[in-house]
């Protein structure tokens, strides 16, 4: 985009002279540490050639910020976290919302191992014949991408323990790729 600005766009390259304003750059270092917005401030910069109304230094390296200048948004967010007594805490200028949750009841899930899915119905026969002895297994047709794939899963399974142990044995009679899913 610079490149663009300064009409230099193209292969090749351009000597270009880049200039430190330090003072703006002190104050706008100093407005980010206190938690000030800066957001747009390179754009009134460009466009002015000064730093915008609500950043003006003060003392040392300092800002003051005049409240009828500063930006809507920051008064706003102020203003809706009051408004609503949002708990939380504010740490180097920013403000954390407090967690909010409730517990719910717990759902009844099932633990499987999916030992592997085919485009072939007889290929996960195959398998879920084979992995019959580890425990129970079924085959599950499931649409994907404009074709049906057969999953081979071993469960359900009472308990993550369980799992564990049953992924083990899946792997180690090959079925490399084989995963715990809970549904």
């Amino acid at each position: 985009r610079a490149a663009e600005a300064l009409n230099m766009v193209g292969t090749g390259t351009a000597k270009v002279k880049v200039e430190l304003l330090a003072n703006e750059s002190r104050i706008l270092a100093d407005a980010a540490r206190q938690g000030v917005s800066t957001r747009g401030v390179e754009i009134a910069m460009n466009e002015t050639g000064t730093l915008p109304g609500y950043m003006k230094s003060g003392t040392g390296s300092s800002i003051c910020l005049d409240p009828k200048d500063q930006p809507i948004v920051e008064k706003g967010l102020e203003q809706v976290a009051q408004k609503e007594n949002i708990h939380g805490h504010y740490t180097d200028g920013h403000f954390y919302p407090a967690a909010n949750f409730q517990q719910g009841p717990v759902v009844p899930s099932h633990i499987y191992v999916q030992a592997g899915a085919f485009g072939v119905e007889g290929n996960a026969a195959r398998l879920s014949q084979k992995l019959s002895s580890i425990a129970p297994t079924s085959v599950q047709p499931v649409p994907y991408q404009g074709r049906t794939l057969y999953k081979v899963r071993v469960g359900p399974l009472d308990s993550v323990p369980i799992a564990d142990n049953v992924l083990k044995r899946v792997l180690a009679s090959g079925q490399s790729d084989a995963i715990i899913v809970v549904q």
